[in-house]
């Protein structure tokens, strides 16, 4: 390993977290600094904008708060770095063994959380989300997202008849006004 034949006589400590997510405690609970990590799914998710997947719902997942992983570093660091005989050790920071946490578990508790503590879209509206769905194949979700996408088009197909309907309401009683006026003059 290229560390350990550079490291000579440092103390070394290899810290491995599984997927790292947003604080427990410290510095307040939900802090990360960026968007990274699992937190991403979540945040679209709640937007509404990640209402399915290509996911086996059974899966394990592992995810770490980022205290949790910088309490560890530090425990490690402390344990190892004053040592008489400078070893290599590396540390896995995971928490599936001891709190397993299943695919849909997550969108459950995600499910639950954005219907009692909705986003709010640009327009002041609650975002709605739906349970999440899961796919075990490509094909089925293709399908699926060619279906939502089709719908939308719909959608916005019927707003575009609504809203030249308006127009040519507009306009025509734009006509009838002007054609008034000129009998009147």
């Amino acid at each position: 390993m290229v560390i350990d034949s550079l490291r000579e006589d440092i103390p070394t400590v290899i810290i491995r977290p599984s997927g790292i997510t947003t604080s427990y405690v410290e510095p307040f609970p939900g802090w990360i600094q960026g968007f990274r990590g699992f937190d991403p799914p979540i945040v679209f998710y709640g937007k509404g904008e990640y209402p399915c997947a290509v996911w086996d719902p059974n899966c394990l997942i592992d995810v770490v708060p980022v205290d949790v992983v910088v309490n560890a570093t530090m425990a490690a660091i402390a344990k190892h770095g004053y040592v008489q005989h400078p070893e290599i050790n590396v540390y896995h920071i995971a928490s599936s063994y001891v709190n397993p946490l299943l695919v849909s578990q997550l969108f459950d508790y995600c499910y639950e959380f954005f219907n009692s503590s909705p986003f709010v879209n640009s327009k002041g509206d609650e975002v709605k989300v739906e349970k999440m769905k899961y796919f075990d194949n490509m094909s089925d979700f293709s399908n699926y997202i060619s279906k939502k996408l089709l719908k939308q088009d719909d959608e916005v197909q019927d707003l575009i008849e609504v809203e030249h309907s308006k127009c040519k309401q507009k306009q025509d009683n734009e006509t009838d006004s002007k054609q008034k006026t000129e009998k009147m003059s």
